[in-house]
């Protein structure tokens, strides 16, 4: 059997190469083989298998990088049509389908294929045991097993392999080329809630925990020593607060004190207090956005910090994820034609009535009759 092979190289033609007993039936079109070509070894993809080649003497297939292929069939014929219509290689063509660093990192996977067999090698006895547990392995896994750390596994692979006991397989590692993906924030409560969190928003300030209960009370005036006690404050901060102007302490035993600041205002100051402006923005302008917002469009509008957002996440208020960003290199171009492409005659043919139709259009003047087209009936005289 025979395999015809799109080399990875600036050349037009695909190239045949037997295929060797072992890997008899396992190759198809779409699969990544290494081959070599000329005085290298080159990367390739099967492009057609047959049972015979005009060639006398071909080269065999050295390996295949990986069981699973690595285009379809599909875009195989688009990358034959691609060629031909562009005049450019077809190995050319396959690879503008695979992800950049394919090729660039290789591994084996190691599958146990008899677990009832039975050895006096103590390595190979622990690799068995090994993926027993675990399941198929790859050679990176292995190395990194505590059982096989500092030990040379790929020899008791190797004869194990040939035992018929374990199927070690070529594989390509994940490509380094990821999805381009960045942080969001988004509010985790409804935006009609910011008002009711918004008091509580910022730093810990004993002063707002003190005018908070003051301002809680049901009464007009409350009794300082249940003022402090409900609020876990010394009096010295009670006479700061009433320093600043917001309460008004009563002489006299009991000694009482009443809210100063009015009702309505008593948020605005408990945010001052709290320094609670910079957190209110930030869930306000989520609220805005009405969907996750990336995080460093919020920095720059907000000049808030991670530690800000950080705060609020512990809160509950938002949340963070990640959102997937197509990359466009040209959606921030603009492209103005200045000259006309070249038409065919066709295209000349359904041109010449769509522009006598716009030129009625812009003139008023009735447009010629159009030609009748090919299966649109004859063609008047």
């Amino acid at each position: 059997m025979y395999a015809q092979i799109a080399v990875n190289a600036p050349v037009k033609n695909t190239f045949d190469y037997h295929i060797p007993p072992e890997l008899d039936g396992r190759l198809k079109p779409g699969h990544l083989v290494q081959v070599a070509f000329g005085t290298a070894q080159q990367h390739g993809i099967v492009v057609g298998i047959s049972d015979h080649s005009d060639i006398e003497q071909t080269k065999p297939v050295l390996a295949r990088l990986d069981p699973r292929p690595v285009v379809t069939e599909q875009q195989i014929e688009l990358a034959y049509w691609m060629s031909e219509r562009y005049l450019a290689p077809l190995s050319a063509c396959l690879w503008l389908m695979l992800p950049p660093g394919i090729t660039g990192g290789r591994d084996i996977r190691v599958t146990l294929l008899d677990e009832d067999y039975q050895t006096n090698d103590e390595l190979e006895q622990d690799l068995i045991a090994l993926l027993k547990r675990r399941g198929p392995l790859v050679g990176k896994q292995l190395s990194t097993a505590k059982a096989l750390q500092g030990r040379d596994w790929r020899k008791a692979v190797e004869a194990l392999a040939k035992a018929d006991v374990v199927e070690s397989v070529r594989v390509l590692n994940p490509p380094r080329v990821r999805p381009k993906k960045v942080k969001t924030v988004a509010l985790a409560i409804r935006p009609d809630n910011i008002h009711a969190v918004a008091r509580h928003l910022g730093k810990q300030s004993r002063r707002a925990d003190l005018l908070e209960v003051i301002a809680a009370s049901p009464d007009d005036a409350m009794l300082v020593d249940d003022a402090l006690r409900l609020s876990g404050v010394a009096k010295g901060t009670l006479n700061r607060l009433a320093a600043e102007g917001h309460i008004t302490l009563h002489d006299g035993k009991p000694q009482y004190v009443t809210l100063k600041t009015p009702p309505e205002s008593v948020d605005e100051v408990l945010m001052q207090l709290r320094d609670g402006y910079k957190y209110l923005r930030i869930l306000e302008r989520l609220a805005y956005a009405r969907e996750p917002m990336p995080i460093k469009d919020l920095y720059a509008e907000t000049r808030c910090n991670l530690s800000d957002l950080r705060k609020l996440e512990d809160e509950g208020l938002i949340f963070f994820s990640e959102s997937e960003v197509w990359r466009d290199s040209l959606a921030a171009r603009d492209f103005v034609p200045t000259i006309a492409p070249a038409l065919t005659p066709e295209q000349e043919a359904v041109w010449s009535v769509i522009e006598a139709d716009m030129k009625w259009r812009a003139w008023s003047t009735p447009p010629p009759t159009p030609p009748r087209t090919q299966g649109g009936g004859n063609t008047p005289p």
